[in-house]
């Protein structure tokens, strides 16, 4: 059994890594951070709680086409899902099963949980 300072000291380490990832994609994506953000881990999950400032551009669209806009936003989540869990897997190593996010463009407010392949941070 690992020590648990070790432990707490290799999951904080990690959590940054995450929240850096995380920014870093949707730099990439939306050419903006987000504003605030969040991340629990737990052995085989990892929970990440955004408030992202909401793209100009779709704010307009919305008013347009609001089904235009859902369905370019989940377009826009896809593609995020897809590079973030292969930074997750390249960079920092960990063997992603599946990543599942929301976005409420109402709020801002998003959540995505990493579900890890069994045991991979015990």
């Amino acid at each position: 059994m690992k020590d648990k300072s070790l432990l707490t000291e290799q999951r904080q380490s990690l959590k940054k890594d995450i929240a850096r990832i995380y920014n870093e994609v949707n730099k990439e994506i939306f050419q903006t951070g987000v504003i605030q953000l969040r991340v629990e881990v737990t052995d085989e999950k990892i929970l990440i709680f955004g408030l992202h400032k909401r793209d100009p551009a779709l704010q307009i669209l919305e008013k347009v086409d609001g089904a235009l806009t859902m369905w370019a936003d989940s377009l826009l989540i896809d593609e995020f899902k897809k590079r973030f869990k292969y930074k997750m897997e390249t960079i920092v190593g960990l063997n992603v099963f599946s990543v599942l996010k929301d976005y409420d463009p109402s709020t801002g407010s998003a959540c995505m949980t990493i579900i890890l392949k069994k045991n991979e941070l015990a």
